[in-house]
C-alpha cells in the first residue's frame, strides 16, 4: 500500500526553488511606481508546504488517515496470507476432507471479496478526499493571491520557481513571506469566526 504517499497537495507546488522562510512581522514593501506602470511582484510556491499553516494541517489529517488506511489494508492481507499457508499446508498433506477444502475456498474467496471492496469504498473515499483538499488549497491559494495583490495595488502576482515559465525575477519583487503570513492570518481569521458560530 505504499502507494498511499501524500502528494496531491504538493502537485502543482513541484520543482520550486526558494529558500525563502515566512513568518515575519516586518511588511516588505515594492518600490512605488508612477501611475500607469506596472506593479509586479511574485512568491515562491515552495514555501507553502513548509509555512501555510492550512497546507500543514491538511496534509496531516490525509496522513492519519492514509497511515490508518494502509494498516488495515496490512491486516487484512496478513489475514488472507495466513488462512491461504493453513489450507496449503493442509493441502500438500493430504489431511483436508472434501468439507475442510470447500470451507477453505469459500473462507478465502469471502477474504478476497472483502480486500476488494476495501480497495473500491475506502480507498475510493480516500482519494477522493485527496483530491477534494488539493481542489480547497489552490482555490484558498488563488482567492488569497487576488486578494493580495489587489490590496497592495499590484498589476501581476505570479509564483516563482522552476516550471513557472520565469527565468529570472528581482529578488526586491519577492513577496513570499508577507504572501504566506497575509494568509495564515486570513485563515486563522475564519477559524475565529467558525469558533464564534458554534
Amino acid at each position: 500500500m505504499k502507494y498511499l504517499v501524500v502528494v496531491g497537495f504538493v502537485a502543482f507546488l513541484a520543482a520550486c526553488g526558494s529558500d525563502k522562510k515566512s513568518g515575519s512581522d516586518e511588511v516588505k514593501e515594492v518600490a512605488p511606481v508612477k501611475q500607469g506602470e506596472l506593479r509586479i511582484a511574485f512568491f515562491n510556491s515552495d514555501s507553502i508546504p513548509e509555512h501555510f499553516d492550512f497546507h500543514k494541517a491538511e496534509t496531516a489529517k490525509l496522513e492519519a488517515e492514509a497511515k490508518r488506511l494502509e494498516g488495515k489494508a496490512a491486516d487484512l492481507q496478513r489475514k488472507y496470507d495466513a488462512v491461504m499457508q493453513e489450507y496449503q499446508r493442509g493441502a500438500s498433506s493430504n489431511s483436508l476432507s472434501e468439507n475442510q477444502v470447500r470451507g477453505f475456498e469459500n473462507k478465502l474467496g469471502k477474504m478476497q471479496q472483502d480486500m476488494q471492496y476495501f480497495q473500491q469504498s475506502e480507498m475510493a473515499k480516500y482519494q477522493e478526499k485527496e483530491l477534494k483538499s488539493t481542489e480547497v488549497l489552490m482555490n484558498k491559494i488563488a482567492d488569497y493571491s487576488a486578494s493580495f495583490a489587489k490590496e497592495r495595488g499590484f498589476s501581476m502576482f505570479f509564483i516563482r520557481g522552476q516550471g513557472s515559465g520565469v527565468a529570472y525575477a528581482d529578488p526586491a519583487m519577492d513577496m513570499t513571506e508577507e504572501f504566506i503570513d497575509y494568509m495564515n492570518k486570513k485563515e486563522n481569521a475564519l477559524d475565529g469566526m467558525t469558533k464564534e458560530d458554534k
